[in-house]
């Protein structure tokens, strides 16, 4: 008697033979464990206009004070930078120095000069994105070295209700010199308000960071006489930029700006530190 082969057992060694590459690979639906990343990137932009060949520096914030050093990157042209920390997660700080950027009013090539920028946030990991602007600068002077959590959240709220920016640290700014789409309002207002400063200092013949100064100090002084300057100067400046030809975005806003009652009714009660007591630079 003839016995008779099962026609399906070449299939059925394809098949087992499938099943043991891809488990020697890893595969079905999963991934080996040397690819998997846990690591945190920090990434965003400097701008003041984009801030292009700065130097962005990471820090580890460490019972509310600035630690140690966790990386460091370089911006592209367009201010962007990238920077992985490892396996650190956490509050961090981020200083950016050097490099220039195109003035938005001027049309010239600016060195950023003495000029520091910086950034401080909490719950930093996985991929985060965090701007470094005048208002975030503004935001870590009135920190004062107090890096709580609770203190980088008031901060950051208060400088972003006095520039009406909603998020002064996750949204990206805008490059105005080239026109914005359908949904990157937040982000254009942000670049304009940036622009504005440019506007404001070469109407008066003066400097972002020296403006930025003053404003705060103003700001943490409850100094209504200069608030009521800053604020109409920041708020005129916002309206000649937009409606200038220099803004490209083809989009226009409304000043922002919060008035000097409103600033001064918030920081009576937002615990900030004032005189002149703020670390340097914006």
């Amino acid at each position: 008697m003839k016995t008779k082969r099962w026609r399906g057992m070449p299939a059925l060694f394809s098949a087992l033979a499938a099943i043991v590459f891809l488990v020697s690979c890893g595969g079905g639906g999963g991934s080996s464990s040397g690819s998997v990343s846990s690591d945190t990137v920090v990434s965003g932009v400097v701008s003041k206009g984009p801030v292009s060949g700065a130097t962005v520096n990471g820090y580890a914030i460490e019972d509310g004070a600035k630690g140690r050093q966790l990386g460091t990157a370089t911006t592209g042209q367009d201010g962007s930078f990238s920077m992985n920390v490892g396996s650190y997660s956490g509050a961090m700080l981020l200083e950016a120095s050097g490099g220039s950027y195109m003035d938005e009013a001027t049309g010239q090539n600016m060195p950023m000069g003495s000029m520091l920028f910086r950034a401080a946030a909490g719950n930093v990991s996985g991929s985060s994105s965090m701007s470094l602007t005048p208002p975030t600068g503004m935001a870590v002077q009135y920190m004062n070295g107090n890096y709580s959590g609770q203190m980088m959240s008031t901060a950051n709220q208060v400088m972003g209700s006095v520039f009406g920016v909603s998020d002064i640290i996750g949204t990206k700014p805008k490059e105005v010199q080239t026109a914005s789409k359908a949904g990157q309002e937040n982000e254009t207002y942000y670049g304009l308000m940036l622009a504005s400063l440019s506007q404001f200092a070469s109407t008066t013949n003066s400097n972002v960071s020296s403006i930025m100064q003053d404003f705060l100090s103003a700001m943490t002084t409850n100094n209504t006489q200069m608030l009521n300057y800053y604020t109409s100067m920041m708020s005129q400046s916002f309206t000649d930029f937009t409606t200038g030809p220099r803004n490209m975005t083809g989009m226009t806003f409304s000043s922002g700006m919060m008035s000097t009652s409103g600033i001064t009714g918030m920081m009576g009660g937002s615990g900030g530190t004032a005189g002149n007591t703020m670390g340097g630079g914006i």
